[in-house]
C-alpha cells in the first residue's frame, strides 16, 4: 500500500535528489532532505508544496506539538505555493513521515488558494 491513509496536512520528509519541482524537473535545494506537505489526498495526482528556509509566498512557524516520533517542522520557514513537488508515492511513507499539520493552521487556507485554478 502506498499510505493512503495521509491526508491534506501530512508533512514529510524526502531526499533532495528524488524531489523535483513542477518547472523544469529541476532538484530542490541542497541539503539531504526536504519537508514538503500534502496539499490533497494522497493519490497519483497528489500535489505537494515544499517548505523552504528562504522567504517565499506563505511563512510557516515551527510546529510545537509534539508526536511520537517527534515532530521535524522545529524551525520557522516558508511554504513555496508558487511550486509543487513531484515525487515518487512510494517516498511518502511511515519512514518519510513528520507529522500533521495541526488542526486550524492557517497552512490548510493558503494551499487551498493556491489549488484554485
Amino acid at each position: 500500500m502506498l499510505g493512503y491513509e495521509y491526508s491534506q496536512g501530512s508533512w514529510f520528509w524526502v531526499p533532495v535528489h528524488e524531489a523535483r519541482t513542477n518547472r523544469g524537473l529541476r532538484p530542490f535545494g541542497l541539503g539531504k532532505l526536504r519537508p514538503v506537505v500534502l496539499a490533497t489526498r494522497l493519490s497519483p495526482d497528489a500535489v505537494l508544496f515544499p517548505r523552504s528556509t528562504l522567504e517565499s509566498e506563505f511563512q510557516h512557524d515551527a510546529h510545537s506539538h509534539e508526536p511520537d516520533p517527534p515532530c521535524e517542522i522545529d524551525k520557522p520557514g516558508w511554504v513555496v505555493l508558487s511550486l509543487t513537488a513531484v515525487v515518487d508515492l512510494q517516498l511518502l511513507n511511515s519512514d518519510s513521515y513528520s507529522c500533521e499539520e495541526p488542526e486550524g493552521s492557517q497552512l490548510f487556507d493558503a494551499m487551498r488558494e493556491a489549488l484554485r485554478p
